[in-house]
């Protein structure tokens, strides 16, 4: 019946106005502000053929270091080891996947032989097969690994230190990659401004 007062709403208004804001930590950042982060980060050098063979080399030295190490105090028995390859959709795919895994884990086998690590199993311990019944590959592993519990802390610090020695190593090699790149964009550049 009677009209609301408007003084009272410009009065909650002001208030409002007025009163100050929180900022907002998830508030988004302007495009413009966005670019310039985007300019400021480092361009990478990319992995050339000769940095693919360092990496390599340093991944051999971890392992085969590792593996020296370890053959003479780790040893692994598997009980049972039964792979059975699915060849319901097609069969000739089945029996090329055979061949391949056959012989793929007879000579995993022959290798952890030869480095120490691997008891000989037992007769039908291994049993590799194909199903052409089934659609998928079915995978059944149980193994036993043995180690003297007083090996393992300095087997695991030198591990470590191996690893770390191999990291840094890598970071220097990246990091002369990158000072190269950014010599030969600056050459470039004085080139092109003659």
């Amino acid at each position: 019946i009677y009209p609301r007062n408007k003084q009272s709403k410009k009065h909650k208004n002001e208030k409002k106005e007025n009163s100050p804001r929180p900022k907002d930590k998830h508030a988004t950042v302007p495009p413009a502000e966005q670019k310039q982060k985007k300019k400021k980060r480092k361009r990478k050098a990319p992995l050339t053929l000769g940095d693919m063979r360092f990496l390599l080399r340093l991944t051999h030295d971890v392992i085969s270091h590792i593996l020296d190490r370890a053959s003479r105090h780790v040893r692994i028995e598997v009980k049972k080891l039964r792979l059975s390859i699915g060849g319901s959709n097609d069969a000739a795919r089945a029996a090329i996947e055979y061949g391949l895994v056959s012989q793929s884990v007879a000579y995993l086998l022959e290798f952890l032989g030869s480095t120490g690590f691997l008891k000989r199993p037992k007769k039908r311990a291994i049993d590799v097969g194909v199903n052409f019944l089934a659609e998928e590959n079915d995978l059944t592993l149980r193994t036993d690994i043995t180690c003297r519990l007083v090996f393992l802390i300095p087997f695991a610090l030198s591990a470590l230190t191996k690893a770390l020695a191999a990291k840094s190593r890598w970071t220097h090699h990246r990091a002369r990659a990158e000072k190269m790149l950014q010599d030969n964009n600056q050459q470039k550049k004085e080139n092109d401004n003659g």
